[in-house]
């Protein structure tokens, strides 16, 4: 397995794992407290992206490994994966690459 291949493993797993949450002790999550149950990993030259929804359904939040501006086109291709269920794999406008996690 490449290099790369394994960077994207190991990458999907954690955030996998982050968006899934964790739920120990005995009683229910409040619903603004529940994780996202998926999101978009969005890779590129300057370092990882997550988006998930926001609790309401009507927008986007961004996670990020760096402090560079978020793509338009990539929050917007976000906000419409989350309603659709299609994505559209490389951003036409910063070229990065996307794939779709989460939990069903």
């Amino acid at each position: 397995m490449s290099f790369f291949a394994k960077l994207s493993c190991s990458i999907m797993i954690a955030v996998t794992l982050g968006l899934t949450g964790c739920q120990m002790g005995g009683s229910a999550p409040v619903a603004s407290m529940m994780s996202p149950t998926k999101g978009i990993v969005v890779t590129t030259a300057n370092g990882v992206r997550v988006y998930v929804p926001t609790d309401d359904g009507k927008g986007v939040k961004l996670m990020s490994s760096t402090d560079t501006k978020a793509c338009a086109m990539c929050e917007k291709d976000a906000m419409n994966y989350f309603t659709t269920g299609k994505l559209i794999p490389v951003c036409s406008e910063c070229n990065a690459t996307r794939v779709p996690v989460g939990v069903k």
